[in-house]
């Protein structure tokens, strides 16, 4: 006896990469950077003739201090401020080379990631606070593209277990 059954059938897989150069104002002045949490989001992904697109945003959350006051005591320098956050979207799109691929496939996200990145501080004040954070991130996407196809399997009633 035999069956009808339909299965996922790799086409092809690829990566790609993304340059995000962005300048990210605050709107409180920063005194120093604690963390700077990354995560890439893909909002969409499709397949056209022998490429993927895919479109996404990188949400980073940047948590620091800021500087309310200074004061000096003998060899002793006090800043006190708060710790805030700010949280930034940046949406980017990129196509992936898949030869094969076609209109129709599925395309499935291996994985989505910040690969490098630079931060430079401008826009200083004269308390050595900045304004402007300005940012480069390197996102690098992992796809692989499939295509349903159906296939006959054969199957019997028994099953046969083989080994131990």
């Amino acid at each position: 006896m035999a069956e009808l059954i339909k299965v996922p059938k790799v086409i092809g897989t690829g990566s790609a990469q993304y340059l995000s150069v962005v300048d990210i104002p605050f709107n409180i002045p920063v005194f120093e950077i604690i963390d700077i949490i990354k995560k890439v989001e893909i909002t969409d992904c499709y397949v056209v003739d022998n490429k993927v697109i895919i479109n996404g945003e990188l949400n980073k959350n940047i948590i620091y201090k800021t500087k309310e006051e200074e004061e000096q005591f003998d060899n002793v320098t006090r800043v006190c401020g708060d710790v805030v956050h700010c949280t930034v979207t940046i949406p980017f799109a990129l196509f992936v080379e898949v030869p094969g691929a076609l209109e129709g496939d599925q395309c499935q996200i291996e994985d989505a990631f910040v690969e490098g990145e630079r931060d430079v501080e401008r826009d200083f004040n004269t308390d050595g606070t900045f304004n402007t954070l300005h940012e480069k991130s390197i996102i690098r996407v992992d796809v692989k593209v499939t295509r349903t196809e159906q296939i006959c399997v054969e199957t019997s009633t028994e099953c046969v277990v083989t080994g131990s």
